[in-house]
């Protein structure tokens, strides 16, 4: 109901019953609904925007292993976008989002190995990471793999 709400397919758009819907999936332990819904208050699409239930939800789906979530809040904390900068809060996120294969957050997690931020610095292992991010599609992962592959 919540994305047949939310695009228009076979009822008409009505932003009220998407967000009703979703929300009502997200409280019920739906994981995508969740992740879907913290989209829709970080960017104010459908809902108000409201950076903390974001989150809430964000966290919500992170904690059900849901690898886009996981990357998001490694990316706020890492960033400091709608959350305190903190690259050791955002570590974890970013390794269970690897786990799953996250081009993006195999490249953030490059940048861990290649500076030594938290982690032993292992410029292979920051390579590794980057020939995976590019083999995923992550265009940023290729062009971070050929600048570090020309560094003697």
């Amino acid at each position: 109901m919540a994305i047949g709400y939310y695009h228009g397919l076979g009822v008409n758009i009505d932003p009220k019953q998407s967000l009703f819907w979703f929300e009502k999936a997200a409280n019920n332990g739906h994981v995508e609904a969740q992740y879907t819904l913290a989209r829709m208050y970080q960017m104010g699409v459908n809902a108000p925007k409201d950076l903390k239930k974001a989150v809430s939800y964000f966290e919500k789906a992170a904690a059900a292993n849901h690898s886009g979530a996981q990357f998001v809040l490694g990316q706020f904390h890492f960033e400091g976008i709608h959350l305190k900068k903190n690259n050791s809060k955002a570590l974890p996120y970013f390794e269970a989002a690897d786990s799953k294969n996250h081009a993006e957050a195999q490249f953030y997690l490059a940048a861990y190995y290649a500076n030594g931020m938290d982690v032993v610095k292992d410029t292979e292992k920051a390579r590794s990471l980057l020939q995976q991010s590019c083999n995923n599609g992550y265009q940023n992962g290729c062009i971070a793999l050929s600048q570090l592959n020309k560094k003697p």
